[in-house]
């Protein structure tokens, strides 16, 4: 006889209809998991507006919605950088290893950029004349400095920018 409590579960019906077999065999195993799913008839009560199938209209609805609101997005494209000559400054006397090392870079980028980039020498004050320069230069990308910790560290502490 079932219970109240247990109508429509597999428990009640398989314990009268057949034996139950041994705790370790396959069978009881699978007997074991069909007996703990979920109760199916408990949603059947229930009125078409609480039951957890979704109304496919409004599914439609809310897709239609999202694509129109979408579509009027467009793409972001980037510029095409570089379109002129880049600048390199080095705040160093030419012909010594900070002018060497940026000639070496400039022309690696000069090939993977397809554009031509300049090297200017620009010294004195221990490197701030050059790096003041690049300070005050057009925030586009197209100039550069080559510099070492004391540009960019101890002048900056110990001096101000001119």
């Amino acid at each position: 006889m079932q219970n109240s409590n247990d109508t429509g579960s597999l428990r009640g019906a398989r314990a009268a209809a057949e034996p139950r077999a041994d705790a370790g065999s396959p069978e009881s195993r699978l007997v074991d998991k069909a007996e703990s799913l979920p109760n199916r008839q408990k949603w059947s009560n229930l009125p078409l507006e609480t039951s957890p199938r979704c109304d496919v209209g409004k599914l439609i609805l809310v897709a239609a919605a999202f694509a129109a609101i979408f579509a009027g997005i467009g793409t972001a494209t980037a510029q095409v950088y570089p379109t002129r000559p880049i600048t390199i400054i080095v705040p160093f006397a030419a012909g010594g290893g900070s002018d060497a090392i940026a000639r070496i870079v400039a022309e690696r980028m000069r090939v993977s950029l397809g554009q031509p980039v300049v090297i200017e020498n620009v010294t004195g004050a221990a490197g701030n004349i050059g790096v003041g320069r690049v300070a005050r230069a057009a925030p586009d990308g197209y100039t550069l400095v080559l510099g070492i910790w004391n540009t960019h560290v101890a002048n900056g502490a110990l001096y101000p920018l001119q």
